[in-house]
C-alpha cells in the first residue's frame, strides 16, 4: 500500500510538470520580456496591439508589427512618449498616395536642347532612391537594419535556446526519476510473491538429530518458489533441507516423539 501511494504521486508529479513547461512554452512566446531601449522609427512598422498583465503576461507592453512580416514583434513601453504617439499616427487612416512620376520620356514628343523640369525631377526621385555609402556595382537596400530589430532577433534566440536546454534538462531528470522509480518498485514487486524466509536452497548432507529442536514447513503455497523443511538448531540457527529425503523423515518422527513425551508428564501432573 505506502508503494503503490508513493508510485501514484510520483507520476502525478512528473504530469504536473509536464503541464507546467508546456504552459509556459506558450506563454514565453506572445509575451514580452524586455522593452526595446532604442526609439523605433515609425517608417518601419505598420501596426501595433497591446499586452496586458490579464493575458497572462508579466508586464504590459506595445507590440508594434514590422512592415516586413519575416521579423519578429518590436516590444515598447506603454508610458513613453515616442510609444504614444507612435501609437496615435498608426490610428490615423492612412492618406492616399500619389502616382508616382513617369521617368520614362515619350518617344512622340519633340526632343528638345534644353531639360525640362519633368527631367530634374525624375533624377531628384532616382538620387533619393539611392542610399549613401552604396558600393559600386551594388544595389541599394531599401531600407537599414533597426538595432531594436537585431535585439528582438537575438531575445528570441535566447528564449529558443534556454527552452531547448530546459526541455533537455527535464526530459532527463525525467528519464533519471522513472530509472530509479523502477529499480526501487522491482526489488518490492518481487519479494511480495516470496516469503521473507523463504529457503533459496537445501542441503543435501544428512543433519545429525541431536542437533535438531524444532522444525516447520516452507511450501509451494505458502508463497515459496522451493519446497523446504526448516530445521532450527539447539543454537537457533536454521537448516533448510528436501522434505522429500529419508533421512529428513526420521528426524521429524523423531521430533514428534519427543514433543509427545514432553506433553505427557504435563497431562498427569
Amino acid at each position: 500500500m505506502p508503494q503503490s501511494l508513493v508510485l501514484s504521486m510520483l507520476v502525478l508529479a512528473l504530469a504536473f510538470c509536464i503541464l507546467q513547461v508546456q504552459g509556459s512554452d506558450g506563454g514565453a512566446q506572445d509575451c514580452c520580456l524586455t522593452y526595446s531601449r532604442k526609439k523605433i522609427p515609425a517608417n518601419i512598422v505598420r501596426s501595433y496591439r497591446r499586452q496586458d498583465i490579464s493575458l497572462g503576461c508579466a508586464m504590459p507592453a506595445i507590440l508594434f508589427s514590422p512592415r516586413k512580416r519575416s521579423q519578429p514583434e518590436l516590444c515598447a513601453d506603454p508610458k513613453e512618449a515616442w510609444v504614444q504617439n507612435l501609437m496615435r499616427r498608426l490610428d490615423k487612416p492612412s492618406a492616399p498616395r500619389k502616382p508616382a512620376q513617369d521617368c520614362k520620356k515619350d518617344k512622340g514628343a519633340p526632343k528638345s536642347g534644353k531639360k525640362g523640369k519633368g527631367s530634374k525631377g525624375c533624377k531628384r526621385i532616382q538620387r533619393k532612391g539611392k542610399l549613401k555609402g552604396a558600393l559600386p556595382g551594388q544595389a541599394p537596400s531599401s531600407c537599414s537594419v533597426d538595432p531594436g530589430v537585431e535585439h528582438m532577433k537575438m531575445l528570441t534566440a535566447h528564449r529558443q535556446s534556454a527552452f531547448h536546454s530546459f526541455s533537455m534538462a527535464f526530459q532527463t531528470a525525467s528519464l533519471l526519476a522513472v530509472s530509479l522509480l523502477i529499480l526501487w518498485v522491482t526489488p518490492a514487486l518481487g519479494g511480495a510473491n516470496d516469503a521473507e524466509d523463504c529457503c533459496l536452497s537445501v542441503t543435501q548432507r544428512p543433519i545429525p538429530v541431536f542437533l535438531v529442536r524444532a522444525y516447520r514447513y516452507l511450501l509451494l503455497e505458502d508463497g515459496c518458489r522451493l519446497s523446504a523443511v526448516v530445521f532450527t538448531t539447539q543454537r537457533g540457527h536454521e537448516l533448510c533441507a528436501p522434505p522429500d529425503q529419508p533421512w529428513v523423515g526420521r528426524i521429524i518422527r523423531r521430533l514428534k516423539k519427543n514433543s509427545a513425551r514432553r506433553r505427557v508428564p504435563a497431562v498427569t501432573q
